[in-house]
């Protein structure tokens, strides 16, 4: 008996051999496992923002879980509208984002979960003081809104918390939907005693030109203005004659503003609502009398009717020639750590020179140059004759 238990246990330790056509079909037999409920889910949504008094700035993190496997899943996440603008969009690892059907969609095809930021702001409807502004999130687990704004500036009607005072509420949604109503004080209820906030002058905080010449004498300027300002501003921008205007950028887009000779006049707002920076970008083209052998040039740059605090400017001319300061209100320096980067890009070839001015208003600065030909390397050298 004893020796027929071992020998049973033997055999069920055995192995066997299966031709690799059978064992596929063997797995292709096999059940499949289930698929989810649900291909994926909208875990959670943390909402917070500012009231402005023109425009409601919200900062939204997102958890989402993709559950199918081997096809392709869509998980609403906000339902777009056109008051509602996305500053910005992450790059999500194995994932994208989308619009689809009217809302902002993660799309992805393999089972994970994505954790990512967005950043919008919601224009709001406007009536007399009033305004009213909405959001509609897909289903998700949502601790709410929580809002900041400035009691001196607005008056928070939706929402429940902390004192006005503190500048904080938080805002539950209705049927998915958050609708944040608020009063734009416009500074009225500012008690009395309470000193006003000086209203910022418009400045230029850096302004930065590239000028690039050609030996036949065409000439292209780039010049970016940095700007720092408040609200709505206009901006008086003129240049030299014989100069005419190709391209406007503001805050890095092309405008269809077009010029009035040899000025323009822009109507400006900053690049993120409720901010106070954007930029100004020119692209100026002129044409002269080519070079002679040696001369002087004149250059000088656009102006605008901001005080500017500092003016880089880079030139690249011909390489042919040698250039010395003459005179002008740009003075040599070196060249900048960090570049600017411009909206329109051009080759910029040429021997290349740094100039900048100090607190520049109203004016346009100026450089002229004088140039000879370089002839070191350049020229004829006769060979050995027969009689060395």
């Amino acid at each position: 008996m004893l020796a027929l238990l071992f020998a049973v246990a033997a055999a069920s330790e055995g192995t066997a051999n299966i031709p690799v056509a059978e064992l596929l079909e063997l797995h292709d037999r096999a059940p499949s496992p289930p698929a989810p409920p649900i291909a994926g889910v909208l875990d959670t949504l943390q909402l917070s923002g500012r009231v402005l008094d023109d425009a409601l700035v919200l900062q939204i993190d997102a958890s989402v879980s993709v559950l199918a496997t081997g096809t392709w899943t869509s998980v609403p996440l906000l339902r777009i509208h056109p008051k509602l603008s996305l500053d910005e969009l992450p790059q999500i690892s194995g994932a994208w984002l989308a619009i689809e059907g009217g809302s902002l969609v993660l799309v992805a095809s393999e089972p994970k979960s994505h954790s990512f930021q967005l950043r919008a702001t919601v224009q709001p409807t406007v009536h007399g003081d009033r305004r009213d502004a909405t959001l509609a999130i897909g289903p998700a687990l949502s601790s709410g809104l929580t809002l900041e704004h400035d009691p001196e500036l607005v008056r928070l009607i939706s929402g429940t918390g902390g004192p006005s005072g503190r500048g904080e509420r938080r805002i539950r949604p209705e049927g998915g939907t958050y609708t944040v109503s608020w009063e734009a004080l416009g500074g009225a209820q500012v008690q009395a005693e309470t000193p006003k906030r000086a209203i910022r002058e418009p400045t230029v905080q850096q302004a930065t030109t590239s000028v690039v010449s050609t030996l036949e004498g065409t000439w292209l300027s780039r010049t970016r203005y940095e700007l720092s300002f408040e609200g709505r501003r206009t901006v008086e921008l003129s240049w030299p004659e014989g100069q005419s205007l190709q391209r406007v950028y503001v805050n890095g887009q092309p405008t269809a503003d077009r010029s009035e000779d040899d000025h323009l006049s822009l109507e400006i707002s900053p690049a993120r609502s409720g901010g106070d920076e954007g930029s100004i970008e020119l692209v100026l083209v002129g044409e002269r009398s080519g070079y002679l052998l040696q001369g002087t040039l004149d250059l000088q740059l656009p102006s605008i009717s901001w005080p500017v605090q500092g003016w880089i400017a880079t030139t690249h001319l011909p390489e042919v020639f040698n250039y010395s300061r003459r005179g002008g209100s740009l003075e040599p320096t070196k060249a900048t750590k960090a570049p600017v980067s411009f909206a329109y890009q051009v080759p910029t070839p040429g021997k290349e020179s740094h100039w900048r001015q100090e607190l520049v208003f109203r004016s346009a600065p100026s450089l002229r140059l004088d140039y000879t030909v370089d002839l070191e390397g350049r020229y004829f050298r006769p060979g050995p004759t027969a009689r060395d």
